[in-house]
């Protein structure tokens, strides 16, 4: 039999290596074309949560990523036969965020037509509360999640959550109670209890003690010293870790909390990250935030001869941001709805919610509850489905 052979190809005709730059747009404005290179970029993200459904895209969800797919696309960086079929880019977030949880450090990796003119135009198709503040060129198999070696959060608290509950030995001294450098002390050294590898089944949904995805690394925590805003007090907790499960800091933050007001032993915390099985609080998401991403083994080592991934060029309007847009809107929204106290008094006075530290046992009253009410969120980790392994809070 006579075989045709196959045509060679051609150098041209061969996909090339690092896919990074070989496919070019045609930008058309006002009448003018231009041509940009399709490059593998890593954006830093800034956004307040509140009235989103988290960073994560989901059918029928106000999500962050949907407004920035949608500025991107209209401000061109993004082919119109590419826009369904996101994973031609290699569109991946580096930490999916709960609902009404902000960001000054979310980290979008993406193969993205992008210079300064287009950037502009996405802002201005974004709401004033969502922000690219900037990109930088990255590798062809760079992946912001997968490439992460670290996410620091913060949590903006009330130091009112703290006033010592009927439980406290010193409840008797409540009304004259302020929070104190002793006192800040105290939580300080609750706080510290989280640092190193610890179980968290107990701190996500539907963990159990063999669940190796439960175990985390928390790599520092700290307090911050209280300060006030318009009559009312906060502190900052900061949190480095790996990564995080599913609820995870509100639930660290949670727990925290409730072994102060009540007087609590600390050991208590030694309890809830050991093999027995507990219900914790989950404190509001209004006041987390994803700080910064962490990519330090990746500039040691492919990214080497890149722009580093540490955006100190837009530190100042990173600031700005957290400040003006973030921080603001969490105090207003403390001024206006009390949202901490509320979820406190809903949680103790209407649901009943208890710990008994001494059995490491906690006892809700569902049947009083509404289902919008903070139940929902103590309640969350009976509902039986394997915890979500994804970076998120």
């Amino acid at each position: 039999f006579f075989v045709r052979p196959m045509p060679k190809r051609t150098k041209s005709d061969r996909p090339a290596a690092d896919d990074t730059e070989t496919k070019v747009a045609k930008i058309e404005e006002g009448g003018d074309v231009k041509s940009l290179p399709k490059r593998k970029l890593a954006l830093l993200i800034g956004f307040s949560g509140i009235g989103y459904q988290g960073m994560q895209i989901n059918p029928g969800a106000n999500s962050i990523e949907l407004h920035l797919q949608k500025a991107l696309f209209a401000a061109g960086a993004i082919d119109p036969r590419n826009m369904e079929r996101l994973q031609k880019i290699a569109w991946m977030r580096c930490a999916r965020t709960d609902k009404g949880v902000h960001a000054v450090g979310q980290i979008v990796s993406a193969k993205l037509m992008m210079d300064r003119e287009v950037l502009d135009k996405a802002n201005a198709n974004l709401p004033d509360d969502i922000r690219i503040f900037d990109w930088v060129r990255v590798t062809g198999s760079f992946d912001s999640k997968r490439n992460c070696d670290a996410r620091t959060y913060e949590y903006t608290l009330r130091t009112e959550v703290l006033r010592p509950s009927k439980k406290h030995p010193k409840y008797d001294e409540r009304d004259a109670w302020t929070f104190d450098e002793e006192e800040e002390q105290k939580f300080r050294k609750i706080l510290r209890k989280y640092s190193g590898t610890h179980k968290y089944h107990n701190f996500t949904k539907g963990g159990t003690p063999t669940t190796a995805s439960c175990t985390r690394y928390i790599k520092e925590i700290t307090l911050s010293s209280p300060f006030t805003h318009e009559g009312m007090e906060f502190v900052r907790v900061t949190l480095k870790g790996q990564s995080f499960i599913l609820h995870q800091i509100r639930k660290m933050i949670g727990a925290a909390v409730f072994i102060f007001r009540d007087g609590a032993p600390e050991s208590a915390l030694d309890d809830f990250m050991s093999d027995k099985q507990i219900i914790l609080p989950m404190v509001p998401g209004l006041g987390l935030t994803l700080l910064k991403c962490h990519f330090e083994n990746y500039q040691r080592t492919r990214g080497k001869d890149r722009e580093p991934l540490t955006f100190e060029n837009c530190e100042e309007e990173v600031d700005k941001f957290r400040k003006s847009v973030i921080y603001e809107k969490i105090f207003q929204k403390e001024k206006e709805e009390d949202v901490t106290m509320n979820w406190l008094r809903n949680l103790v006075e209407e649901n009943e919610f208890d710990i008994d530290y001494e059995n490491c046992v906690s006892t809700c009253n569902q049947s009083k509850s509404n289902q919008n009410s903070a139940d929902k969120e103590v309640a969350d980790t009976e509902v039986k489905e394997a915890p979500n392994t994804e970076t998120t809070s």
